[in-house]
């Protein structure tokens, strides 16, 4: 198996960047009031520690896609992204929400995040073997 670590370090500054774009600009406030955070809060968290780790996470996912889409087409590397982020990942996500009952609309902000990032970092590694 063969992976193209650019695309991997490409698809990882991508999944952060609609990471940025999604709880920023696009949802953000809403995404803070359905969290349960505020400003304050989020100046207080150590946020040096939080985005290293967060893109560490984020590489371990682009890596995983990578090794998954290693022997498919560009097309089912789309396919791929999108069953391994609505599929699995936003699904496991909504299976935790449900018993800690937490919000819906909290649960759409965050499963969409993922299922567009997945879909991106699989179109970024298909698109770049």
């Amino acid at each position: 198996m063969s992976i193209n670590h650019l695309a991997v370090f490409a698809a990882t500054f991508a999944s952060f960047f609609i990471g940025f774009l999604w709880y920023g600009p696009i949802l953000g406030k809403v995404w803070m009031k359905e969290a349960g955070l505020s400003e304050e809060k989020i100046k207080n968290m150590n946020l040096g520690v939080t985005y290293t780790l967060a893109s560490v996470l984020i590489v371990v996912q682009a890596y995983n896609l990578a090794a998954l889409l290693a022997n498919v087409n560009f097309t089912m590397s789309i396919v791929y992204g999108l069953l391994t982020g609505a599929g699995w990942v936003a699904t496991s996500l909504g299976i935790i929400y449900l018993f800690e009952n937490r919000s819906k609309k909290l649960f759409f902000i965050n499963a969409g995040y993922l299922i567009i990032s997945f879909i991106v970092m699989s179109m970024i590694i298909g698109a770049w073997k």
